[in-house]
Order: structure tokens, then sequence, then C-alpha cells
């Protein structure tokens, strides 16, 4: 009987603790990720998110880096992001974007890493496909809380950042 007890006891310990860690990663999962663009929060109502195992941002972020219009096509469920030169298509659940030119007939289509997707009414678009497009640099901080997006060799910032890039001694 203390076999049938102690046997009892071990399983219902086991089940509790892993229970709890379901919880636990439960609670950690469901926290939003925030996203910070040049040191200032931006589109709290679009936070990032990962999905399996990659990492997303709102496509609207491009707009933080370069001069473009956004348009969105309910009928067609296509986003399209419009500059003076191009125009550029993406449609959720897709994993290419059309690209074609405004002032010659010429254009192309560029697979993407990942697909585009659609998520309480925001279009998504990799982390990798926006550094690809605008050059910027996409870091999720040691936390794991926070998504920063930095300028790099072929943004145009539209933005004036909070503060100096640092200029660290060697």
């Amino acid at each position: 009987m203390k076999k049938l007890i102690t046997a009892a006891a071990i399983a219902l310990l086991l089940a509790g603790h892993a229970a709890g860690s379901s919880i636990d990663v439960a609670h950690s999962a469901a926290a939003p990720l925030s996203l910070v663009v040049d040191g200032q929060a931006v589109l709290p109502g679009a936070p990032p998110f990962h999905s399996g195992g990659t990492l997303y941002v709102p496509a609207r972020a491009l707009l933080e880096y370069f001069p473009i219009e956004l348009q969105w096509n309910n009928t067609l469920k296509q986003l399209t992001l419009s500059t003076s030169w191009d125009k550029t298509i993406l449609t959720p659940g897709s994993a290419s974007m059309k690209v074609t030119y405004t002032q010659t007939d010429g254009g192309y289509q560029e697979e993407l890493d990942s697909p585009v997707l659609l998520k309480a009414g925001h279009v998504y678009i990799a982390a990798v496909a926006l550094d690809s497009l605008t050059g910027a640099v996409t870091e999720l901080n040691p936390g794991g809380s926070r998504v920063n997006i930095t300028p790099g060799s072929l943004s145009t910032t539209v933005r004036v950042p909070a503060a100096p890039p640092c200029r660290c001694r060697e």
C-alpha cells in the first residue's frame, strides 16, 4: 500500500510540475514584443511576433525608412507600396513580391524567405525582408521583449532619431 501511495504522490508531483511549466511558458509567450525604431517606440497596435521561428514586423515599419505610400486593396487582399519609381505588391500568404517600374514597362518577381502574413488587420513581413528591402538592421534585444530597428546602408531614414548615433571609441 505504501508503494501505491508513493507512486501516486510522485505522479501528482510530476503532473503538477508539468502543468506549472506550461502555464509559465504560456504566460511568457502571451507577452507581446514592442517595436523600437531609431530609439523611439512605434506602432504599439501592431507588435512584432514570432511564427515558425521567423521574426515578423509590420510592413508599416517601411514608412520609417522610405517616403513611400501604402495602399490596401481589400478586394484583392494586397498591400501596394508605391514610390515615384516603382510599385511593390505584397500578398498575404505569398512568399514573393511583385515589383513593377512606374517609368518603364519593366518589373520582376522576387522570392521572400518567408510568406507575407495578415494578422489583426496588419500586413507583416519577415524581419529579414525588411532588412533586404531597406538595409535596416533588425535585432531582438537580449531579454527577447523588444525588436530594435536601426537604419542600414540602404536606408534613407525619414525620421529624426531620438539620440544621435553612438560614435564609440575602439
